[in-house]
């Protein structure tokens, strides 16, 4: 489970993994259409204001294998598309958008693929865009980007920005500033403010506390991601981004030093981060 998210829609290959894992938010109405793990595919149905979008989550993973999957996709295209005006590939699909298999798939539904970037880097001297999100509405969407994230070891993650006015979760948390908080001095000033002579009641006396403790140790905001989790510190967030700058270098260029500095960094990165969750858990 995800803080704000609805339980994951889940579609598990065999117990030696794989599979495909849907992470909807909680605030967004969705419902499971169809669930297909002969061929790995899973269609959702996902509601935005007033919009219906059917949404198909597929991976196909071997390119022998393109053909045959889309035929059964397009069977169930066939069926259930008759409901929606839009819809939304996304997947690795194990071809490229200029691939004739493809380029023949989204001629009869007016499908577009709208990820530009390249996404696959097992070969980085000759890589490649098999990541695809295709819609047959492209104008909806403002940006589209692809990202190193490190869980894969050549596979870049797919984003795309939906034009929408959805509302946004409050991301705001409160918290006390002890940055400059001195408990000698917050005594001296609590028995400043209360004499020992003094008759008055425990609600005044609390008063004083709680009023003397907020100058002392102020309440503040902070603006913080919707899927925070606590052992992304400072500091491992700086070693993140400086694994992915990394990364991206020994991708744009595929020499031995860019490949020794990107490795060091990643296995860095993950020591730092295996220490911070065992401090925490």
């Amino acid at each position: 489970m995800l803080p704000g998210y609805s339980s994951p829609i889940r579609l598990d290959r065999n117990q030696h993994g794989g599979g495909l894992l849907v992470y909807v938010r909680e605030d967004i109405p969705c419902r499971t259409i169809l669930k297909s793990s002969f061929k790995e595919f899973l269609f959702i149905e996902i509601n935005l204001r007033k919009q219906k979008w059917l949404l198909c989550c597929t991976y196909i993973p071997n390119f022998s294998l393109v053909k045959e999957n889309l035929d059964e996709l397009q069977k169930v295209l066939d069926r259930i598309s008759s409901n929606y005006e839009n819809y939304l590939l996304i997947g690795d699909f194990n071809a490229q958008p200029s691939d004739q298999v493809i380029v023949d798939f989204c001629q009869v539904y007016n499908l577009e693929n709208i990820i530009k970037d390249f996404t696959c880097f097992k070969n980085p001297s000759n890589p490649s865009c098999i990541d695809l999100i295709l819609t047959n509405k492209p104008k909806y969407f403002l940006n589209t980007y692809s990202i190193e994230t490190g869980l894969s070891d050549f596979h870049k993650m797919t984003l795309a920005v939906l034009k929408t006015s959805f509302v946004k979760k409050n991301a705001n948390i409160r918290y006390r500033n002890y940055k400059k908080y001195s408990e000698s001095l917050f005594r001296i000033d609590i028995l400043n403010k209360t004499p020992l002579n003094d008759t008055k009641t425990f609600t005044n006396f609390q008063d004083i506390v709680t009023s003397t403790f907020n100058n002392h140790v102020p309440i503040k905001k902070r603006h913080i991601r919707d899927n925070q989790v606590p052992f992304i510190t400072k500091k491992l967030s700086k070693e993140i981004m400086k694994r992915s700058r990394r990364r991206n270098k020994y991708n744009k260029f595929n020499t031995e030093s860019n490949k020794k500095a990107y490795k060091k960094q990643r296995n860095y990165c993950l020591s730092l981060l295996r220490k911070e969750k065992k401090m925490l858990f």
